[in-house]
């Protein structure tokens, strides 16, 4: 969370309702606040406003990290009071921190609706248009990569087989791509903030999900959903499995970078500059250390760290 000592609110970035892939059994207060960020009055514990940044979240697009505070200058003298808020789905939203009005330009456009049973879908979910979308694009086959001519023919068959219809793609009972994932997007870190420059860094990681709904009935007793395979979400009518979108070799299937680091001006809403970070050096195919620093890009968790002097220092893991 995140707090502003002048206006007295508390700023709450929201998971989204459980369980994670059906929303058939949620309440009006669940699909009100999930997946949002909520200003609370400190002193009265009242609601002051509330943004919603993934209407019925069904992909687990919680809100993971704090919000940024920054008094963004306004070309006149003055500033007006934004917060910055990240998300998984690879968007960046600027919001007036009093009113909670979009200070970038959000839109609400049309997605695709699914077929599960029970289950309801928000016909519209907001776009970050004002601010650039990091990571975040609806793969084609001529995205896929791999480490060998065969882990390419793989992944591009592994593709084929999914329905992917951007990054809201409704998960249903046949295997469908998530792009970003669960993770991101943008995750834990949250970002650096050089104020001098109205510079903002953000680092992102890339990685696909492939999931379907599996009826109640075939739901294994013993599954846990920990980390991949079938989450159960007890209580419902469905389970759901969870599959990494990787290579054979354990390598993600979309061409790299599989993560980067951006710097946003957040006064023009324009991406100034993106590198790839990490490399291979340390990780490969199979479990085998490749011994060689190609700045690939890797997910990455950590958040970085901007100095006064003009230097961003980045460990992130």
């Amino acid at each position: 969370m995140s707090y502003d000592a002048k206006l007295n609110l508390i700023y709450l970035p929201t998971g989204n309702a459980t369980p994670d892939f059906f929303g058939g059994e949620r309440t009006a207060l669940d699909d009100k606040y999930s997946s949002s960020i909520v200003a609370v009055d400190a002193t009265t514990g009242q609601v002051r406003w509330h943004f919603q940044t993934t209407h019925h979240d069904r992909w687990d697009f919680d809100l993971p990290s704090q919000p940024l505070l920054y008094d963004l200058p306004d070309g006149k003298g003055g500033t007006t009071p934004v917060l910055v808020q990240t998300s998984k789905q690879g968007m960046i939203f600027m919001l007036n921190r009093e009113t909670g009005e979009p200070v970038a330009k959000v839109e609400e456009r049309p997605v695709p609706a699914g077929n599960v049973k029970g289950e309801r879908y928000s016909p519209t979910q907001p776009y970050s248009v004002g601010m650039p979308m990091i990571g975040n694009q609806t793969l084609t086959e001529s995205d896929m990569w791999g480490a060998t001519p065969i882990d390419l023919l793989l992944c591009r068959i592994q593709f084929k087989e999914m329905r992917h219809q951007g990054v809201f793609t409704p998960p249903g009972e046949d295997r469908s791509l998530q792009f970003p994932g669960s993770l991101g997007g943008m995750n834990w870190g949250s970002v650096s903030l050089d104020p001098n420059n109205s510079l903002m860094f953000v680092n992102d990681m890339r990685l696909g999900l492939a999931n379907y709904m599996v009826p109640r009935a075939k739901v294994a007793k013993d599954a846990s959903g920990i980390e991949m395979g079938i989450v159960p979400m007890e209580g419902t009518p469905f389970g759901a499995m969870r599959e990494r979108f990787l290579s054979p070799l354990g390598i993600p299937c979309q061409k790299p970078p599989f993560g980067t680091m951006s710097a946003v001006d957040l006064k023009t809403g324009k991406l100034v500059w993106q590198v790839p970070v990490g490399t291979v050096e340390d990780t490969g195919p199979l479990g085998i250390r490749m011994h060689m620093p190609i700045p690939i890009g890797m997910p990455t968790l950590g958040a970085s760290l901007a100095t006064q002097s003009g230097l961003l220092f980045f460990a992130g893991t």
